[in-house]
This record gives C-alpha cells, structure tokens and sequence, in this order.
C-alpha cells in the first residue's frame, strides 16, 4: 500500500480564480505524503468541461526550491496511470472525486 494521499488544492472558475466547490470549472489535487510537494509529487487537474484533458505535472527540486515541471494533457485518468506509476493505485479515488462532483468521463 502506498503511502501517498490525495491532497485536494484547489477549485477555479474557467478563468482560472478560486471557485467555491459548488460553482467551479477545474479541480485540483496535489499526490504526495505530504501537503507541501517535494521531488517526484504530482499535480492533478480536471475539469467539468467534458472531453478537456486531464493535466498532470510532476514536482521536481532545483536550485531555487522546486517547481511543477511541464504539464502532460493526458485523455483520461487511466492514461495518466500508464505515464505515472505512482498515480495507479490512487485512480479509483480519484475517479469516485470526480464522479461525486458531475466529471464522470475522467
């Protein structure tokens, strides 16, 4: 079993700004052992705009802190397992968020 945890950020409105969880365009997720990223966490991103990719980006630490590096817009949640191992397990989870929230095509 894997000690990761879905960690949710964050909702936004299509423009981007904080959305309640009721009026929102995307959600977003960190997956890691802890709130704060560290090397090797992802960010996830879907959104209820049906068919919009799901993005996900991988933390990586550099000379400055760390960063997400470039997202991947990834067709569904399974094609994000296939690229990142470490979201396998989690999809399940995931997909049951989405599901509670109207997104039922990731």
């Amino acid at each position: 079993m894997s000690e990761l945890k879905i960690i949710r950020t964050g909702y936004y409105d299509k423009v981007g700004k904080k959305a309640d969880e009721n009026d929102f365009t995307y959600i977003t997720f960190n997956i890691g052992k802890d709130a704060n990223p560290v090397d090797g966490d992802l960010f996830v991103q879907f959104s209820k705009i049906k068919g919009a990719p799901v993005i996900i980006a991988e933390y990586g630490d550099n000379e400055f802190g760390g960063n997400f590096g470039r997202p991947w817009d990834l067709p569904t949640l399974e094609e994000a397992g296939e690229k990142f191992e470490s979201l396998k397990e989690l999809i399940p989870e995931l997909k049951e968020i989405g599901v509670s929230k109207g997104i039922d095509w990731i």
